[in-house]
């Protein structure tokens, strides 16, 4: 379109200024045209000035969707075709895609009151996810060692590598660790545990049960559930409320 010389003295005045923004809303209100098309005026001048790179990159003040372009998202949203209405939006009106998304779910909220709008709060979004991603991580490690640790007892955990040792010493100061004396295929050897309680789980001279590692006779696992079973439930436990609490924070986060 063209405009009067007194119009284009107006714009030229201000983009020179520094305005682009009011340059645009006047021609807005002036020859009501759509701020789209006051816009690509209002470049072209700035371009003929040789303005085009100045500070005027101001954003267009965007009002919403009326008329026929209203009618136009109305229409793609009622046959499934969302995408393509935030595309409209975006290219027609040069929005970000977040804003298009926005107009565009007003008007999907008025078609289907039932619809509940993207929600916009990234922050915590982006929070409880890092959260969530974090804690899977976490417990999944924690899972998996749990796991290994379990398997590898079990390749020791046999009747063939059971024999039976005694407690000859109890070491520690408020906490004790036993000491135990075992045989192994003519070898004298002796375990220390690494499990100290309060009060001893052992006493001196007690007979226990173990099962030895036969590639390294010095390693050995006591027969009991503190020596058996404690260091895997520890891990399978602190693990799964890692794991739990990875769930909450993504379900929490699709709540935002």
């Amino acid at each position: 379109m063209s405009i009067t010389q007194e119009a284009r003295e107006e714009v030229e005045r201000l983009i020179r200024q520094g305005n682009k923004l009011q340059a645009i809303k006047y021609l807005h209100d002036t020859f009501s045209i759509s701020l789209a098309d006051a816009k690509l005026l209002v470049d072209t001048l700035a371009s003929e000035l040789g303005l085009s790179h100045s500070n005027t990159t101001e954003s267009i003040p965007f009002t919403g969707l009326h008329g026929e372009d209203r009618m136009t998202v109305q229409q793609l949203l009622q046959s499934g075709n969302k995408i393509e209405a935030i595309k409209f939006v975006q290219g027609k009106f040069k929005l970000g895609l977040k804003e298009s998304m926005t107009q565009v779910e007003i008007i999907q909220q008025e078609i289907d009151p039932t619809f509940r709008p993207s929600k916009r709060n990234g922050c915590a979004v982006g929070l409880f996810r890092v959260f969530g991603f974090l804690f899977a991580f976490v417990g999944i490690v924690l899972l998996g060692f749990a796991a290994i640790v379990y398997g590898l007892d079990a390749s020791i955990v046999k009747d063939e590598n059971k024999t039976e040792g005694v407690v000859i010493e109890l070491t520690g100061d408020d906490t004790m660790a036993p000491i135990i004396a075992y045989n192994w295929k003519g070898q004298s050897l002796t375990y220390k545990s690494t499990l100290y309680s309060n009060p001893p789980d052992f006493v001196l001279h007690e007979r226990v049960a173990l099962y030895v590692n036969p590639e390294k006779p010095e390693e050995v696992i006591v027969d009991t559930f503190s020596e058996r079973w404690l260091g895997i439930v520890i891990l399978a436990v602190i693990g799964g409320v890692f794991t739990f609490l990875s769930i909450i924070f993504f379900f929490t986060s699709r709540k935002f």
